[in-house]
């Protein structure tokens, strides 16, 4: 990212709260502890809330987080996606019953994602104040995407 650095948690949770911004998701909130981060910590949280059922955009909004910080291995391979804890992933694909094409089809679209221009300017203006104050509230996420791109419409997704 250029400019200010921030930390990977901020950048991690402020991509799965572009992505689902991106997608026409709704973001109650996101927060992040301050610090040291050790592997296996929760040490941020993008609440994206289900409202009836899982759809398909949530696997995009699983997959971006740990992409975004380049983690190795990530996105996981078909079949280990299907048992991969982080971020949920594999209890979002089996809960879609998704099979093996529409899991490429979902990792080709997260891809397609952290590759736009759009997504990568609301992401890091979100990681910068999330990475200066440890939780932001729709109001001030709602804020952030119209300031960052006010002639954005509405994306959807459907697979």
């Amino acid at each position: 990212m250029a400019g200010r650095a921030v930390s990977t948690t901020a950048r991690h949770e402020a991509s799965h709260v572009t992505a689902a911004i991106m997608l026409g998701r709704r973001v109650e909130h996101v927060w992040r502890t301050a610090g040291f981060e050790l592997a296996g910590d929760t040490v941020g949280t993008a609440r994206i809330p289900i409202d009836d059922k899982v759809e398909a955009s949530q696997v995009m909004i699983c997959l971006v987080g740990y992409w975004s910080e380049e983690t190795p291995n990530w996105p996981p391979a078909w079949p280990d996606c299907l048992t991969e804890p982080r971020d949920s992933l594999g209890t979002v694909l089996r809960a879609l019953g998704a099979s093996e094409k529409t899991y490429a089809m979902c990792v080709e679209l997260a891809g397609d994602m952290l590759a736009d221009p759009e997504f990568v300017r609301l992401r890091d203006a979100i990681a910068r104040a999330l990475h200066q104050v440890p939780r932001l509230e729709r109001e001030d996420i709602e804020a952030l995407a119209r300031i960052d791109s006010p002639d954005r419409e509405e994306d959807s997704c459907s697979i």
